[in-house]
């Protein structure tokens, strides 16, 4: 195997290119451009964590990320086993249905909307924080801490003691904790900006000052109103702590959701390419991937997704 800096070079181009591939596909759109600058910063930020954590492993490690990658351990990632389509489909979906009322597709200068779609718009931008980046964010959370020693298996990075999945919260505390503390020793200046950057954006989105927590925790616990021409946010507490925003905000939200789930995209195919360099390829769950699409009796189903009949949830 090539040396680390002939590693980085290479894994940091192919970061790269895959996002310079993103930016084209939604450069006509009204997407956040803000990473079009500093990406390549971002980019071999986490290109040399990704070496320094694989380098860390011991054959051990290398086993449990393996067989937590083919589905075989506690967790399982539902990323990597269906396809995107269905998602895609319903932005699709909700995009032919705004599109419709919109006179400036490019500057969401809107018309008079053929259909009011707040409601659905607020419920994808929830899936795609627990399909794409609470998972992903979990991951790039797992190599940080590998990559200065820190003993976690894989598939503990994913879940608490408890078993349950690691929160959203969590997952961007534990990240922006590990660059206050390790990411001057660790990283060069401009990459652990970059990183920081990320953190930002995460903890509060452009524009509107909303954490990624808070809206994903609005949004799953119905803690909001839709009005005709306006959506409050956390209406539980007392009056002075609740949030009016318009629904081109919510559509504005839900642009920028998508932008870091591109981002975040790409960064894992980086840790896929390497990690198949390590570890040669992998098959995510295919027993199961298999068992859901070809078994039509619903109790098999279940049983092959780890459920019993008579569980409640």
């Amino acid at each position: 195997m090539a040396d680390s800096q002939s590693e980085l070079i290479e894994l940091s181009a192919a970061g790269l290119y895959d996002m310079n591939l993103m930016m084209q596909l939604t450069s006509q759109k009204p997407f956040y451009h803000k990473w079009n600058s500093d990406r390549i910063h971002l980019v071999k930020c986490w290109a040399r964590l990704i070496i320094q954590c694989f380098t860390q492993l011991s054959d051990s490690d290398i086993a449990d990320v393996k067989n937590a990658m083919n589905g075989n351990s506690d967790y399982l990632e539902a990323l990597s086993i269906e396809t995107v389509k269905p998602n895609l489909e319903a932005h699709k979906l909700i995009s032919g249905i705004f599109l419709e009322g919109v006179r400036d597709e490019h500057t969401l200068e809107t018309g008079i909307l053929k259909e009011d779609t707040s409601l659905l718009e607020l419920l994808l931008i929830s899936h795609d924080i627990e399909y794409v980046i609470r998972p992903l964010l979990l991951r790039m959370n797992w190599v940080a801490q590998r990559s200065i020693g820190e003993k976690m298996k894989y598939h503990c990075s994913q879940l608490k003691d408890s078993e349950e999945f690691g929160s959203i919260g969590f997952a961007v505390n534990e990240l922006k904790k590990w660059t206050v503390k390790f990411g001057s020793a660790n990283l060069p200046a401009k990459e652990k900006t970059a990183l920081e950057e990320l953190i930002s954006d995460l903890t509060s989105i452009e524009k509107t000052g909303i954490s990624i927590e808070d809206l994903r925790n609005w949004i799953n616990h119905r803690d909001f109103i839709i009005g005709e021409e306006s959506v409050i946010l956390n209406i539980h507490p007392r009056k002075g702590r609740r949030l009016r925003i318009t629904k081109d905000q919510i559509r504005y939200l839900k642009f920028q959701i998508i932008t870091i789930c591109f981002l975040l995209i790409t960064l894992d195919n980086m840790f896929y390419k390497y990690m198949r360099l390590r570890i040669g390829d992998i098959k995510p769950a295919e027993n199961i991937r298999q068992e859901i699409e070809e078994s039509s009796n619903p109790v098999r189903s279940l049983k092959c997704l780890g459920l019993r009949k008579n569980d409640k949830s």
